[in-house]
């Protein structure tokens, strides 16, 4: 076979093995994200057996604004993987008690999630993934310091609807519930009482809206 012959099937061959691969690797993106939200627990706190006016009275009195940031990979249109850290300072309401008034005190709650999603709606210019995973929840600020400033494992279920707005750039909306037990236990000058200082199951919703970059 003459030489140029031969060059001109290898070039071929080479064409054949590295077009498909192009393709395999522009099939997985990334995203960056930056947002704002709000935050809101719910659930309860156990009845105990000795309160103090540091901690809140109910999970409802954590709620306050939110901001943070994503990073999210995707492989193809319906699979992904997400990483979100959230975070959020609230002021824990005055209190009165015999000794006279208390608070207000300084309270702060940062979540970290990372969840597996997959895409249950295809449009032409959105998408909306499922997401679900592991997260931590970490309480902290003056209110939880001397308590250890707790944190918890949760699970993680969502939602988020991507939209394009630009060659780079797309919006983000996202809602998410982490499921977890905080557990406050008594600080050892309270331990010959029973039960703990805070406990209960949290249901903690976070909602939130930002811009990702997407490069092309």
């Amino acid at each position: 076979m003459p030489p140029l012959h031969r060059l001109d099937r290898a070039v071929s061959v080479m064409a054949i093995l590295l077009i498909p691969a192009s393709r395999a690797h522009t099939q997985v993106t990334g995203t960056v994200t930056a947002f704002v939200g709000y935050y809101r627990p719910f659930g309860h706190f156990d009845r105990a057996s000795v309160y103090t006016t540091e901690l809140p009275e109910r999970p409802e009195d954590l709620r306050a604004a939110a901001w943070g940031g994503a990073g999210q990979l995707a492989i193809g249109d319906r699979f992904g993987v997400a990483a979100q850290v959230a975070k959020t300072r609230s002021r824990v309401p005055e209190s009165f008690n015999p000794g006279g008034a208390a608070g207000p005190t300084d309270a702060s709650v940062l979540l970290a999630t990372l969840q597996g999603q997959y895409a249950v709606a295809l449009m032409p210019r959105a998408q909306l993934w499922l997401n679900a995973g592991p997260g931590l929840v970490h309480h902290g600020g003056t209110a939880y310091a001397r308590h250890g400033s707790p944190t918890s494992f949760a699970g993680v279920i969502g939602t988020t609807l991507v939209v394009p707005v630009a060659p780079h750039l797309q919006f983000t909306a996202n809602a998410t519930v982490l499921l977890y037990v905080l557990d406050v236990p008594m600080p050892p000058e309270l331990r010959l009482n029973p039960g703990r200082l805070e406990h209960g199951a949290q249901r903690d919703a976070l909602l939130h809206a930002g811009l990702s970059w997407r490069p092309l």
